[in-house]
């Protein structure tokens, strides 16, 4: 299922059994498909399965420094992994085109720390238009 957050701007997939897609773009724009493409990748790898069991060992083992390092370096791994994939076999300017959409989602014109997720909820619930 894919909804489309029109005023939090946000990307994200969550879910394990009935995955959800929420996308922070214009449903009719191009870079709709590339933000579906990168997040149906996580779908396909069961990427959120591995960060609940990374999340829970953070929390059995919340002292130790290298559990925090390797859920991070998970997450950054994932990450680059899934623009990897979207970005083969696509041309030059579909590169920088994906590129550019990195560069201004990590922005948020100076607002938000980049990669920082935000989670209100009520204001989600509020933007959703929904579109399967």
């Amino acid at each position: 299922m894919v909804y489309y957050v029109l005023h939090d701007r946000q990307n994200m997939t969550f879910g394990l059994f009935r995955p959800v897609i929420l996308c922070g773009v214009a449903a009719k724009s191009h870079n709709a498909g590339m933000v579906l493409s990168h997040e149906v990748t996580h779908i396909k790898r069961f990427d959120v399965f591995w960060k609940i069991l990374l999340r829970l060992a953070v929390i059995l083992h919340w002292w130790n420094p290298a559990v925090w390092f390797i859920r991070r370096s998970f997450e950054w791994a994932c990450e680059c992994s899934c623009d990897d994939i979207v970005l083969y076999g696509k041309t030059k300017e579909e590169i920088k085109a994906y590129m550019r959409l990195i560069i201004s989602e990590s922005g948020r014109n100076g607002k938000e720390e980049a990669g920082r997720i935000r989670w209100g909820i009520g204001g989600i619930l509020e933007g959703i238009i929904q579109i399967h």
